[in-house]
């Protein structure tokens, strides 16, 4: 395995809460309900966009994947048309702000780091998934001590970037990476929807063992795999291909009744969409064109920022190539 731990805990570990949120989720094809929705008029030339509007205001929402492998086309004509037309660009954390808050960041991590009266990581993993967790950890450049003093709820997240990394993507061809150059090249302005430290604390505050349920889920997940990336390029990135080429994937966050049970999934994904959605509601009153890229998974499931979007009175279209470039 690559020494991909070192450089991203000093940089990009912490940031992986804007990165990807709740990791190693079932997908599901979009229902058969909303595929219809994609008729001849449809935005097809890229990844799918949905908008809401009034008179005077539009926002764009794309649903972003972080690191990717160069080589992936989703940078269309129509896309471009889509970069032209908005005013600005909206990501979660944007670079600037989180070199800002960069200090701040790091003193919660000394503050909140685990000490030696912690349970060791190898004791909190489920018995079932030890020989994975084994196999995986040999191969890391690190110490078990070391390992032991990372922050639980960043296990998963260092585990599946560690794999998309190992197979080819970078940050750099990640979708904010590439909208950032973009919208800086073309002199517009670049804002943050959140802070570099919306939902750290809340994530710090949980109990060890709701800390490191999504690694154990991964690891469940992949037992019987070997540790190295057993499948092709092709299918290690092909929800990423079938992104670019505007398919829209639900991610099965599980029993909507339980989620909210769910430590993780209420910090990363429910309090995080709640506090969007009333900053949407608020950028509304005033005019403009701005593109909203953030996670894929905000935009999915009964908690989206769409939906809930939609329960405060907006409607939510899916972008089609009429309201882009006017009727023919």
């Amino acid at each position: 395995m690559i020494d991909f731990l070192r450089p991203f805990f000093a940089r990009f570990a912490p940031l992986f809460l804007a990165i990807f949120a709740v990791p190693a989720l079932a997908q599901q094809p979009v229902a058969a309900s909303e595929t219809a929705a994609v008729a001849e008029d449809a935005f097809t030339n890229g990844p799918a966009i949905f908008v809401i509007r009034d008179e005077d205001t539009t926002i764009y929402f794309l649903g972003t994947t972080h690191v990717l492998p160069p080589g992936i086309n989703w940078q269309t004509s129509d896309m471009q048309a889509l970069f032209a037309k908005s005013e600005e660009l909206v990501l979660e954390v944007s670079d600037a702000d989180s070199e800002a808050q960069s200090a701040e960041m790091e003193k919660l991590f000394l503050e909140r780091k685990r000490g030696p009266d912690s349970k060791i990581l190898a004791e909190l993993i489920w018995p079932e998934n030890r020989a994975e967790f084994r196999k995986w950890a040999r191969d890391l450049t690190v110490t078990a001590r070391e390992l032991d003093a990372i922050p639980l709820w960043q296990m998963s997240f260092i585990y599946e970037y560690g794999l998309a990394f190992e197979a080819g993507a970078t940050s750099e061809d990640g979708v904010e990476s590439v909208l950032t150059k973009i919208y800086t090249d073309a002199g517009k302005p670049i804002g943050s929807i959140e802070t570099a430290m919306s939902g750290l604390i809340g994530l710090s505050e949980l109990s060890d063992e709701e800390q490191i349920a999504p690694f154990n889920g991964i690891l469940y997940e992949r037992r019987y795999a070997s540790g190295d990336i057993a499948e092709s390029e092709e299918d290690v990135f092909a929800r990423e291909k079938a992104w670019a080429e505007g398919e829209v994937t639900e991610f099965d966050f599980g029993k909507e009744s339980d989620l909210l049970k769910d430590g993780t999934y209420r910090v990363l994904i429910y309090d995080r969409n709640v506090q969007w959605t009333d900053w949407l509601v608020a950028r509304m009153d005033r005019p403009g064109h701005l593109l909203l890229a953030v996670g894929s998974a905000h935009l999915s499931g009964p908690h989206s920022v769409l939906r809930l979007l939609e329960k405060k009175g907006y409607r939510v279209e899916r972008l089609t190539k009429s309201m882009l470039y006017g009727p023919k």
